[in-house]
């Protein structure tokens, strides 16, 4: 008779431990919006989001086990949460250069860009900077232009305190356009490159910087 109430405190305690630490203030629908980002990539549990100081863009810290785990930089574009790049980290024995190389985290291409682009872009970039490519993501807009592709997205509408409305909208993705962050997600900063495509070339346009 007495085990139905323990077992269901230990329920209630295990529940409550799989929510992530938050650091900064992030709204219910933008967490919602963050997990499910995080929860297309992978099935790790999420335990912290924190508050970058750039606007729409936070850090995301999941783990897989008590040794093992990533880092993701996630970033809200047009009411979307998605993610600009990734980096996995194990407790083990110290690595050699040549081990740090091959466990640099792998980029992800773009479905909207081609190999033979993507290739080029990663050249162009190293054109500039010799830094860790950590993600290469599409330049999305709200308007229709040319060498865009449309696709569907969802937003979320602030209708009053407390009050808001998901509803359908059609964003463009462009093809001759790309970000690329560059850094190491260890110092919680790094640079930002906007990539174009002017004929057949691939050139960087723009320079910013990214940190946390």
């Amino acid at each position: 008779m007495k085990l139905i109430p323990l077992l269901f405190t230990f329920a209630a305690v295990a529940s409550a431990s799989a929510h992530p630490r938050v650091i900064g203030h992030v709204a219910p629908e933008d967490l919602a919006g963050i997990t499910a980002a995080i929860s297309s990539d992978t099935q790790d549990r999420i335990v912290e989001v924190r508050v970058a100081s750039v606007a729409d863009r936070v850090g995301v810290q999941t783990e897989s086990g008590p040794s093992a785990g990533c880092r993701y930089l996630v970033q809200r574009t047009n009411g979307v949460w998605k993610i600009l790049g990734k980096s996995c980290w194990t407790r083990t024995t110290r690595l050699s250069q040549e081990d740090t190389e091959q466990r640099r985290p792998r980029v992800t291409r773009p479905s909207q860009v081609s190999e033979r682009d993507f290739t080029e872009i990663i050249a162009a970039v190293r054109a500039v900077t010799s830094e860790p490519i950590l993600a290469i993501d599409t330049v999305t807009v709200s308007k229709p232009v040319t060498e865009a592709i449309a696709r569907k997205a969802t937003t979320v509408d602030i209708l009053g305190p407390g009050r808001t409305r998901m509803r359908e909208i059609v964003v463009y993705d462009r093809t001759d356009q790309v970000g690329v962050s560059t850094g190491d997600y260890r110092n919680l900063k790094g640079d930002s490159y906007l990539v174009v495509k002017r004929g057949a070339t691939w050139k960087v346009e723009k320079k910013s910087f990214w940190i946390h």
